[in-house]
């Protein structure tokens, strides 16, 4: 199946170094420090909310206070989610996500709701860095993170993270870069692209 994914994306003459997957077993990361204390106080405001918002309605059955008991219910699931439900779906996403590393390019192949291939070009890449575990698991970054300011902020929900991967600082924000997350042997695949001759920075 890897095969499959991975062969029809390679340009003619292009050699495949290594390919990957990420580790589903790895659910926690270090963001999870500000994500989860974050979710639980999310949480505890929307069960609040949502018991407050009952009493009105089953003290008034005015239909107008359903609107709020409604709302509460939204504040519930999403919370619930960023606290725990995000979690199966990291599980459900690595399985769908498959990573290569040619001599030319990193390429990052998902298929959870439609399939999305990102290629990234080692060479224009810029700042190459790694964070690799005492296990050897690790995460390889391709490019620097970008920060923009401004009001409207578009994002993107990073599947394999279970978050988006755009944190906020009043108006500004930043946009990490594209990497392969939770990889096996990380530093093995480092050093292929050392080997490459691009001087990566870790």
């Amino acid at each position: 199946m890897d095969g499959e994914m991975i062969a029809p994306k390679l340009a003619p003459g292009e050699k495949l170094l290594w390919s990957g997957r990420p580790e589903p077993k790895v659910i926690f990361h270090f963001s999870d420090i500000i994500v989860i204390p974050f979710s639980l106080v999310f949480c505890g405001f929307a069960f609040f909310w949502e018991h407050a918002a009952l009493r009105m309605y089953l003290g008034s059955h005015r239909p107008e206070t359903f609107l709020f008991v409604l709302s509460g219910t939204i504040f519930i699931l999403a919370g619930s989610f960023f606290l725990f439900g995000r979690f199966f779906f990291v599980f459900y996403a690595k399985k769908r996500t498959w990573y290569s590393l040619t001599d030319t390019r990193a390429i990052i192949i998902t298929k959870i709701f439609k399939m999305n291939v990102k290629s990234i070009e080692l060479k224009t890449a810029g700042r190459i860095t790694k964070r690799v575990s005492g296990n050897g698991i690790g995460t390889i970054s391709f490019g620097a993170d970008k920060y923009r300011s401004g009001m409207q902020v578009s994002s993107y929900f990073d599947p394999l993270l279970g978050y988006n991967r755009v944190s906020y600082n009043n108006t500004m924000y930043t946009i990490m870069a594209p990497a392969f997350i939770d990889i096996e042997n990380a530093e093995n695949v480092y050093q292929k692209i050392s080997g490459l001759g691009i001087k990566p920075h870790g």
